[in-house]
C-alpha cells in the first residue's frame, strides 16, 4: 500500500463503544484495546487523517490517537474548522481537497 486516507476514523473500538453507549456487558474489552494499539503501531504506510472539529459521532480524541499511534514515518493530522461527523468535506471543501491531493502527490514521489 502507497498510504491511506483516514476520514473520521477511530483508534479505539472500545472508547467508541462506550462512547455510543453500545452494549458490551460481560465482555473484557481491555484485551481488545491492547490488539488494536499494536495493530496501529504497526502500521507504516504513509498516512493522512482528516477528521472534523465538533465530531460527536467519532470524538476528535480518536484522530488525535491515531495520529499519535500510528506506526507511519510520514503521517499528518488535518482538523476540518467547524465540521462535524457528516460535514466535514463541505464545512472545508477547499483545504480537504488541497490535503488529498497534496498527499497524493508527495506520495507518489515515494
Amino acid at each position: 500500500m502507497k498510504g491511506m486516507v483516514i476520514e473520521s476514523g477511530f483508534a479505539s473500538v472500545t472508547r467508541l463503544i462506550k462512547h455510543l453507549n453500545l452494549p458490551s456487558r460481560g465482555i473484557d474489552l481491555e484485551p481488545i484495546e491492547q490488539e488494536r494499539l499494536a495493530m496501529i503501531r504497526k502500521i507504516s504506510s504513509p498516512a493522512l487523517i482528516i477528521h472534523g472539529e465538533f465530531d460527536m459521532l467519532v470524538p476528535i480524541q480518536e484522530a488525535k490517537d491515531l495520529y499519535k499511534f500510528l506506526g507511519s514515518a510520514r503521517k499528518k493530522l488535518v482538523v476540518i474548522p467547524n465540521a462535524d461527523h457528516n460535514t466535514i468535506m463541505f464545512a472545508g471543501l477547499k483545504q480537504y481537497f488541497t490535503e488529498i491531493r497534496e498527499f497524493i502527490e508527495a506520495t507518489r514521489l515515494e
